[in-house]
């Protein structure tokens, strides 16, 4: 099902808007829109110290996240890419992908054990989150129950899967692997996918579509039966479309929101979720809702298919639903189980016409999901654990969720929407045709202390090569709930650059909510001349990542310069009269000058290595000197204490006047070595001296 920010299974024009931003938050380093419908609300990963994470089925969103069945709050993993990600789909069908998550570098693509249509070919799995080649131009993606759909910027639809009905654009039951581009479609402005067909709205106004027969939305395609190729809609006269939704689990209607505010649907209907007071299906679109029935100054502002029930979102927050209303789905507090067959506001006086105001509504399964503005979730229906953020229990307290649905039991149902747990900041949602995991951006909980004045990245300025800077320090701090800090440390490129002092020395660290991590102390030794950039990184327990961006600026180190020329000698006095005297001697040459200095300094005056792995220790060679370094020999003497395995030596390459070299030598320390600090002796040969350097090796379990 699609992702946006204001519906889910239903699909928008979509806008894309990125500009950089303070770095707030891990995984936040630009500010990035979720699929936001134009017009619709913003859903920002920087603008709120924002975490892409995911809850419910773990398979689903990728077998990195644990072995669990279902997860509380968790972020995902996409390898660094997270805070880029911009749309989602997640499903729970065998036929098509897990999830398809949308990054500027093209779409990622999860699919569980079992599961043969990743979109990356045949037989190709993709267990965790995995990049679908060709498809950075994707505009927007969409999942049903036999089909993954991908719109593309030139406004073409690409699909794949299953495809039984042939909602996946193929001539039914022809099965697809990897994206193919679906006939006869262009100027395609948005997407939906529906259980067994799809949707396609065009800049005109014209809705498409393709798969089941009975959802084509025409009584001619209807009588004609399923098909791969896209038939036009046909729409109430005079009208075009501005939204589409298709339709939940085992449901086979699709609704529209027309360009004068009205909702139109058609589809199966044998249980009243067209809305227009019958059970009997209807092939053609009708008009079920208009902006005459609401209060006035009122709007529809989406609408959202669900498994055989509707729903309408209402520009002041309140929603219409009508369809199936058992185990609460509706939400409306009725106190019956009787099926509502047009739409209906929740029961005035009761706690469920009480609900905070409403931005999107995500119906799945037998449950529905509903984000406030504020990014608050709530949740009504059948009580599960994918939906509810609840881990491997279903259960819920009685003090949570007062209002059950009549004839439930307390801890499974419940028709009046209640707050979910554990989730705050949320952007927009993006959940399961059969409501087992979900996406959203959500508030993290480790964030930079604002006093750091951070602007993005953490700058060390210039520095001589093979010295090391002044020490700068950040800090961090828990926000809304407790968070434990498992590693410190620096990635990238030129990490060996930046040194933390003390990096681990108290880790892992639990702050209480509100609490703060008081001080990461790193400094600058320039390997090389040049921009040196690298990030720190630090983990919790909970599975999130803060990073910062760190930079500097090698310079040449200051050498002494040569001395000067010595002065020629006096002339010799000139000889007697008549033969010529002989020349007078050459003065004595003046002494030469002092020679540049030559510098040779360890990266890192400590190293931390666990037991049985190995310990990487870099010396710098800064050549200040007019003439060129020899090759030579790098070595280590450790102490028996590390129970040092394998070479201890290295060659090391001539280094030319006015170079540096960062020569590494890598000890295999012993599985058995003595846990503490040890001093490890490097020693190499430069300008026929021996220079030795001393390197503290802290060794954990």
């Amino acid at each position: 099902m699609h992702f946006s920010p204001t519906s889910t299974g239903q699909a928008s024009p979509a806008r894309r808007v990125r500009r950089p931003v303070a770095l707030a938050a891990g995984l936040a380093l630009l500010t990035t829109v979720l699929a936001a419908a134009a017009g619709g609300p913003s859903a920002t990963a920087a603008d709120a110290n924002k975490v892409l994470v995911g809850w419910g089925a773990t398979a689903n969103l990728g077998q990195s996240l644990g072995t669990t069945t279902y997860i509380t709050k968790t972020p995902l993993n996409l390898g660094g890419a997270e805070p880029e990600v911009t749309a989602a789909a997640v499903s729970n069908g065998t036929g098509v992908p897990s999830s398809l998550l949308r990054t500027p570098a093209g779409v990622y693509s999860v699919a569980k054990s079992g599961i043969l249509y990743s979109g990356l070919g045949q037989d190709a799995t993709a267990p965790d989150p995995t990049l679908i080649p060709g498809t950075s131009d994707v505009t927007a993606v969409a999942i049903g129950g036999e089909q993954a759909l991908l719109l593309r910027g030139d406004g073409t639809v690409w699909a794949w899967g299953i495809n039984t009905s042939g909602a996946a654009g193929a001539t039914p039951g022809t099965k697809l692997y990897v994206p193919t581009q679906v006939p006869g479609l262009s100027n395609v402005t948005a997407i939906a996918a529906g259980y067994y067909a799809s949707f396609a709205l065009k800049s005109d106004g014209t809705v498409w579509a393709w798969g089941r027969a009975d959802t084509l939305g025409s009584a001619a395609a209807v009588a004609a039966g399923n098909t791969g190729t896209p038939v036009q809609v046909n729409l109430p006269a005079g009208r075009t479309a501005t939204k589409i939704a298709g339709s939940g689990a085992t449901s086979y209607f699709a609704l529209a929101l027309l360009d004068d505010g009205s909702v139109a649907s058609w589809g199966v209907n044998t249980y009243g979720q067209i809305g227009n007071g019958t059970t009997s299906t209807v092939t053609d679109p009708i008009v079920v809702l208009t902006p005459a029935n609401l209060p006035a100054g009122v709007s529809i502002t989406d609408v959202a298919g669900g498994a055989r029930a509707s729903f309408a979102l209402l520009s002041d927050g309140d929603y219409r639903a009508w369809g199936l209303n058992s185990n609460g789905l509706l939400g409306l507090a009725t106190g019956s189980t009787d099926n509502v067959t047009v739409p209906t506001a929740p029961t005035p006086g009761t706690p469920a016409a009480a609900h905070p105001a409403f931005v999107q509504l995500v119906p799945s399964g037998g449950s529905v999901l509903a984000r406030t503005a504020t990014g608050e979730v709530y949740g009504w229906g059948i009580v599960q654990a994918g939906v509810f953020n609840l881990g491997g229990s279903a259960t819920i307290g009685t003090g949570d969720y007062p209002f059950p649905y009549p004839g439930g039991t307390l801890t499974t149902k419940t028709e009046v929407p209640q707050k979910i747990a554990g989730i705050t900041g949320a952007g927009a949602l993006a959940t399961g045709v059969n409501a087992t995991q979900q996406i959203a951006f959500v508030d993290s909980i480790l964030q930079f202390n604002d006093y750091n004045g951070l602007t993005g990245s953490l700058s060390f300025l210039s520095q001589p090569v093979g010295t090391a800077g002044e020490i700068k320090t950040v800090s961090v701090k828990a926000v809304g709930a407790s968070a434990t800090i498992t590693s410190v440390k620096i990635i990238g490129a030129n990490r060996g650059d930046f040194q933390l002092i003390d990096p681990e020395n108290d880790l892992p660290t639990t702050l209480s909510a509100g609490s703060v991590y008081p001080s990461i102390a790193l400094r600058f030794v320039p390997s090389a001349l040049g921009t040196r950039t690298a990030t720190l990184q630090i983990k919790t327990a909970e599975g999130e990542r803060l990073l910062l961006a760190l930079d500097g600026y090698g310079t040449a180190l200051p050498g002494n310069t040569p001395g000067a020329t010595g002065a020629t000698g006096a002339t010799g006095p000139t000889g007697a009269t008549g033969a010529t005297g002989a020349t007078g001697a050459t003065g004595a040459a003046g002494k030469d000058g002092v020679s540049g200095v030559v510098v040779v300094a360890a990266s890192a005056s400590q190293v931390t290595v666990k037991r049985g792995k190995t310990a990487a220790l870099s010396v710098v060679i800064a050549n200040g000197s007019a003439s060129t370094i020899a090759k030579t020999t790098l070595k280590a003497t450790a102490p028996k204490a590390l129970k040092v395995t394998g070479k201890k030596a290295i060659k090391v390459a001539a280094t030319k006047s006015g170079a540096s070299r960062v020569a590494t030598l890598t000890l295999k320390v012993g599985k058995k070595a003595k846990v503490g600090t040890q001093k490890v002796k490097v020693s190499l040969k430069v300008a026929g001296k021996t220079v030795t350097r001393t390197i503290k090796v802290k060794v954990t379990k």
